[in-house]
């Protein structure tokens, strides 16, 4: 009985081991049925992004100090000995022929031009190229009529007089070194040496005065890094107090003290940057120090057209450049400058709507 047993056992085990591989089968298949089913596609629901083109403009430019200042030549007293009893000009005064500078000893100093500074008294008898343009002095004022010869006569000492009485001075015929103050070419614009002041002693050797130049000179302060970012030619814009110059910067050079590039700037096609506001915005001071102006440098110039985020714009094959518009055409336009993601474009109407980036 048990070997018949045994034998009906074995038919069951082997059954039953059938059934446990067909279902991890059909486990397995379901498995690979579920894990390779193919998702269904979520449908997309974003909107092209857009934007419409705008009026604007875009520039850069750099803040960089201006130095504004007259150029001062010195004319420096050939003899005096005098103290300052009065002084009559204000700094950068336009003095001519027979201009009182100031007093000295109570005596009046004279303008009249000269290329030979007043190195001696002149009286009669005295011959020389100096006397020469004291006589042409004194014809300018109406006291000589005679043709000026550099000889010292009687009607020259007649006209000293003249001279003399019209300045309320004793009429001795004879003119002081300190009386005539002689400048090259008149009218000249003037400021007083630095020091001088009433009661200051004029000596010979001292500077008088300054002759002032027609017009200031102006140089942009910048250093180095900022000299990398600059166009040749560059537009300087300069402002002081309300009023505003163009000007350009040129040549250059390195200030003393090597601490910084110094531009020199220019008016371009006219003569003076400021024009007929130089005196009222530069003053001129008798130490010749400047005066510090703002500036701007224009790295970019200042742009005013259709503004379009500068990824919108492409180019294809060749180059060129374009921005699509809704209806999927391309629009050709030329970039005019590009400036921190805007670009100013031409070739495309204010209003219009494109689409905003390539990846739109």
């Amino acid at each position: 009985m048990s070997g018949i047993r045994g034998r009906h056992r074995l038919p069951v085990a082997i059954a039953a081991w059938i059934v446990s591989v067909l279902l991890v089968g059909v486990l397995a298949w379901w498995s690979g049925r579920m894990t390779l089913a193919r998702p269904i596609a979520a449908q997309s629901t974003q909107t092209p992004l857009t934007v419409e083109v705008v009026e604007g403009s875009l520039g850069r430019s750099l803040t960089v100090p201006v130095r504004a200042q007259w150029e001062l030549t010195p004319l420096t007293l050939a003899v005096s000995e005098a103290v300052v009893t009065s002084i009559d000009i204000e700094p950068g005064t336009s003095v001519d022929v027979g201009t009182r500078l100031m007093t000295a000893d109570l005596r009046p100093m004279t303008v009249a031009q000269g290329a030979i500074p007043a190195f001696r008294d002149l009286t009669q008898t005295c011959v020389g190229s100096e006397v020469e343009q004291l006589q042409h002095f004194l014809s300018a004022k109406g006291f000589f009529s005679a043709t000026p010869n550099g000889t010292f006569s009687q009607s020259t000492t007649t006209a000293v007089k003249a001279w003399q009485k019209s300045l309320s001075l004793e009429q001795t015929g004879t003119v002081l070194a300190s009386d005539l103050v002689f400048i090259p070419s008149l009218p000249r614009k003037v400021v007083l040496a630095e020091g001088i002041r009433v009661g200051s002693h004029l000596t010979a050797g001292d500077d008088l005065l300054h002759f002032v130049a027609e017009t200031p000179s102006f140089t942009a302060v910048l250093d180095e890094s900022q000299m990398s970012l600059l166009p040749d030619k560059t537009e300087i814009i300069i402002t002081a107090g309300e009023r505003t110059w163009n000007a350009v910067m040129g040549s250059t050079t390195t200030s003393p003290d090597k601490s910084a590039v110094l531009g020199h700037l220019s008016a371009g096609t006219s003569d003076s940057i400021c024009g007929d506001q130089c005196e009222a915005s530069v003053p001129v001071r008798p130490d010749g120090t400047a005066t510090m102006l703002r500036g701007e440098a224009v790295i970019v110039p200042n742009t005013i057209g259709a503004k379009v985020p500068a990824a919108a714009v492409r180019t294809n094959a060749t180059g060129e450049a374009f921005v699509r518009l809704l209806d999927g055409g391309l629009q050709p336009v030329k970039v005019l400058v590009t400036q921190d993601g805007q670009s100013i474009v031409s070739g495309v109407s204010v209003g219009t709507t494109i689409l905003a980036s390539p990846a739109s």
